[in-house]
């Protein structure tokens, strides 16, 4: 998937990195933010997003995993923000 991925960063005054992501040529594309500091290789982080964009595609319910169990599981959620790219017909 790496050919489809455009990934961006800056870094923050905290000393991590925002890493800004945007999909393209897919059934549906994606854009979004990750959090990860120097010590991270670009290849975990690419891995991550691609994880996130796998589940997101095939997983009806990826964009509300926490909505029915707030407070009821742990989580090990990722510092990532991943949104729907609108298609030409919805703006």
């Amino acid at each position: 998937m790496n050919d489809f991925l455009k990934i961006t960063t800056r870094r923050l005054p905290s000393g991590r990195f925002q890493v800004r992501f945007a999909t393209r040529g897919l059934d549906r594309n994606f854009y979004g933010y990750l959090l990860t500091d120097s010590r991270t290789p670009v290849s975990e982080v690419l891995e991550k997003i691609e994880r996130h964009v796998h589940r997101a595609q095939h997983g009806a319910s990826y964009f509300h995993r926490n909505l029915y169990a707030l407070g009821k599981r742990p989580t090990h959620h990722e510092p990532i923000m991943m949104f729907k790219t609108p298609s030409p017909q919805e703006l």
